[in-house]
C-alpha cells in the first residue's frame, strides 16, 4: 500500500461489536490485520483527508468519491435551512460518567461523519451521522443495528438541544447509484432509553458469559469470526454430532482460517469442512423434503419454483433475436454450447470401445480448429483415496 496505517485503539465494547455480542455473548473479534481490514482502514483515511492519491486501486477510488459524494450532498442540503457543524471521527462515548477501564463510556467509537444542524430561530437541532461500511457485504439493517443506535444515543447525551438522529451506514463499494432505504433510519430521543436498555442487556450478557451463566450461541457466519473459535465448546459439539453421523472427526487444534499452518492440521480441517459441508447439505435437504412432500410449515422459509429453461431450436432464437435487433456478431458471441453434452453424442456415435479415443479426436479438431480456446487452468483439492483419511477423536 502507499500508505501506512495505524491501528487507532478502540473501546473494548465498541459500537461496531455490539452486533456480534448480541449474537453470542462469548464473541471475541480476531486481533489479526487481514488485506480487507487493511483496505477499509486506507479507505476511512482517504475520506477523512479527502486523499484519492494514497488508495491502491480504480475500485477503491471510485468507493470513496461516492462517498464524500454524498457527504457534500448531506451537507449542502442541511445548509440551505440550517446552520452546519461538521465534526469528523470524533469520539463520542455512551454514558460518559460511566468508564471501562481506560475508556469514556459503557461504549464509544469514532463516526466518520457527523453533522449538526441548528435552527437558527429556535433552539431545536437535528443531526444527521454518516458511516462508511467499505466491506463487500451489507451489515445489519439501520433501524435494529445496535452500532447505529449507540452512535444516536451518544449524539443524544453529548447534544442535549438535538431531537432527532438520521444514521446512515453507506456501503459505497455496493451501493452505487442511490441508498438503501433500510441503511438509512431516524432515531428519536423519545427513545433513548429503550437504546440504552438494549445496549446494556447485551452489555451484561457479556459479562455474565465471562463468570460462565450463559451458554454460546454458535453460527456459521459468527464463529468463524471468533477468536474463541478453536476452544468454543459449542462448536465441538456441533462437530461432534456431525461425526456420529459420517466418520471420525477432530477439530484441530487451531481452525481459525488464517492461522492454519501444520499440515497435519491442514489435513484434518479439510476432513471437518468436507463433513461439515456434508451434513449441512443433508440437513436442508431433509428440511426441503419435510416442507415440500410433509407439509411442513418452517417459520422463516419458503418454496420457491423455477425451472432452468433448456432450448430446443437454437436457430428459431437466433431468428427472435435478430428480430429485437441484436446482431450476428452479438449473437454469436452469446453462444456456449454444453461441449460434455455434444461428447457424450460423438462417444455414442463411435464403434463400441472406441468413444474415448472419438471424444480426444473430436477434442483435438476443436482446438486445431479454433473453434475452442482451452481457459485459465484451475486446481481443486480431492480426497486421496489411497490415504485413510478416518481421523479419531
Amino acid at each position: 500500500m502507499k500508505t501506512e496505517t495505524t491501528k487507532r485503539g478502540h473501546h473494548p465494547d465498541s459500537p461496531s461489536s455490539l452486533q456480534s455480542s448480541a449474537q453470542c455473548p462469548h464473541f471475541q473479534n480476531q486481533d489479526r490485520e487481514s488485506e480487507a481490514s487493511a483496505a477499509g482502514t486506507l479507505q476511512h483515511l482517504a475520506a477523512e483527508k479527502r486523499d484519492l492519491s494514497i488508495l491502491d486501486e480504480e475500485a477503491q477510488v471510485a468507493a470513496v468519491t461516492r462517498a464524500i459524494a454524498l457527504e457534500d450532498a448531506t451537507i449542502s442540503e442541511l445548509s440551505e435551512q440550517f446552520q452546519v457543524e461538521v465534526i469528523r471521527e470524533q469520539y463520542l462515548p455512551v454514558a460518559s460518567d460511566e468508564r471501562r477501564g481506560e475508556w469514556v463510556g459503557i461504549t464509544g467509537g469514532y463516526p466518520d461523519t457527523l453533522i449538526v444542524a441548528r435552527d437558527p430561530d429556535s433552539k431545536q437541532s437535528l443531526a444527521v451521522l454518516l458511516d462508511w461500511k467499505f466491506g463487500k457485504h451489507l451489515v445489519t439493517p439501520t433501524e435494529v443495528n445496535l452500532q447505529g443506535m449507540a452512535y444516536a444515543l451518544a449524539v443524544f447525551q453529548k447534544y442535549p438541544e438535538v431531537n432527532e438522529v438520521k444514521v446512515v451506514f453507506y456501503h459505497p463499494h455496493i451501493e452505487v447509484s442511490s441508498q438503501l432505504s433500510e441503511y438509512t433510519h431516524v432515531f428519536n430521543r423519545d427513545d433513548s432509553a429503550d437504546m440504552e436498555l438494549k445496549i446494556r442487556f447485551v452489555l451484561a450478557q457479556k459479562e455474565a458469559a465471562k463468570r460462565g451463566e450463559v451458554p454460546e450461541n454458535p453460527s456459521a457466519n459468527l464463529c468463524v469470526w471468533c477468536a474463541k473459535l478453536a476452544t468454543c465448546p459449542a462448536v465441538r459439539r456441533l462437530a461432534q454430532i456431525t461425526s456420529a453421523k459420517y466418520e471420525s472427526l477432530v477439530v484441530p487444534d487451531e481452525v481459525r482460517p488464517a492461522y492454519i499452518a501444520h499440515p497435519e492440521d491442514m489435513r484434518r480441517a479439510h476432513v471437518l469442512a468436507s463433513t461439515l459441508e456434508k451434513f449441512s447439505k443433508a440437513v436442508k435437504a431433509r428440511i426441503r423434503d419435510a416442507v415440500l412432500t410433509e407439509g411442513a410449515n418452517v417459520p422463516g422459509l419458503k418454496p420457491v419454483t423455477k425451472a432452468d429453461r433448456e432450448v430446443t431450436d437454437i436457430t428459431l432464437v437466433r431468428d427472435i433475436a435478430f428480430q429485437h435487433g441484436v446482431t450476428e456478431e452479438q449473437f454469436n458471441q452469446c453462444l456456449s454450447l454444453p461441449l460434455t453434452k455434444v461428447e457424450e453424442a460423438v462417444k455414442k456415435l463411435a464403434p463400441k470401445g472406441k468413444g474415448a479415443a472419438a471424444v480426444r479426436e473430436f477434442a483435438t479438431d476443436l482446438e486445431d480448429n479454433g473453434a475452442v480456446v482451452k481457459g485459465k487452468p484451475y486446481t481443486y483439492l480431492v480426497e486421496d483415496k489411497s490415504i485413510d483419511n478416518a481421523i479419531d477423536v
